[in-house]
């Protein structure tokens, strides 16, 4: 049976007795992996359905059913295949999707108005040499409609850290860059290397505020949390 999303509204003191909201008969059933909210009664979610294609909803979440769910199929030149991975909102109508299209991964971007999203918003930041060839952006964060940051990783099976910032409306996948990863000390947390060298890694998440100072988080090779801090232009 496939997955269908969930969404819990309200105070989240009251969650441990509520029941979800599942969004049943929704396209091709799936899950939802990140939301943004403007306003009380207006939010954004993202994700990726069972048959492995971006979906969007948005509106007031307290009355979302599962026809509210906008499947955004991607065509044979993105792989035919994708997921949404974060969503970040700085209005109702102005928004900034992230996440990956096809088995050989390239990095997607949607901006604007979530209403009007459809396959043809979908933009492709296709990575050359230096950032990989490929790779996915797992999360967004927006200052302003005009300034954000996204965090991911690159180059396959050899995962580096990947971050661009700025205006997402005009982003180009050569602007990006990565950031190597330095080897875990002794007093630091660690895990089992499996063989994975220095400079690997993967950032999951990011929040900025409105000074440009942001926090990225994610995790090494060796299974080691990784973390970074300040403006992202240094």
């Amino acid at each position: 049976a496939s997955h269908e999303p969930l969404v819990l509204t309200g105070d989240p003191s009251t969650w441990g007795s509520a029941q979800p909201n599942v969004l049943a008969y929704s396209v091709r059933g799936g899950e939802l992996k990140s939301v943004a909210c403007s306003l009380v009664t207006f939010c954004v979610a993202v994700g990726q359905d069972s048959d492995d294609q971006p979906f969007v909803i948005s509106g007031d979440p307290a009355t979302w059913t599962g026809s509210d769910a906008k499947e955004l199929r991607l065509p044979k030149r993105l792989h035919s295949a994708g997921s949404l991975e974060s969503v970040a909102c700085t209005s109702a109508t102005d928004c900034v999707a992230v996440g990956y299209d096809g088995v050989q991964q390239q990095p997607i971007v949607l901006t604007g108005n979530p209403a009007s999203w459809n396959t043809s918003h979908v933009r492709q930041m296709t990575l050359g040499v230096d950032q990989g060839y490929f790779g996915e952006f797992t999360s967004v964060s927006c200052v302003t409609s005009k300034y954000c940051v996204v965090v991911g990783d690159s180059n396959g099976a050899d995962f580096k850290p990947l971050v661009l910032f700025g205006n997402p409306a005009h982003w180009k996948a050569s602007q990006s860059f990565n950031l190597a990863v330095p080897k875990p000390q002794p007093t630091t947390t660690g895990g089992y290397g499996y063989g994975f060298g220095k400079g690997k890694g993967d950032l999951m998440s990011v929040s900025c505020n409105a000074d440009k100072y942001c926090v990225a988080v994610g995790g090494d090779r060796r299974l080691a949390p990784i973390y970074l801090t300040g403006k992202p232009s240094t």
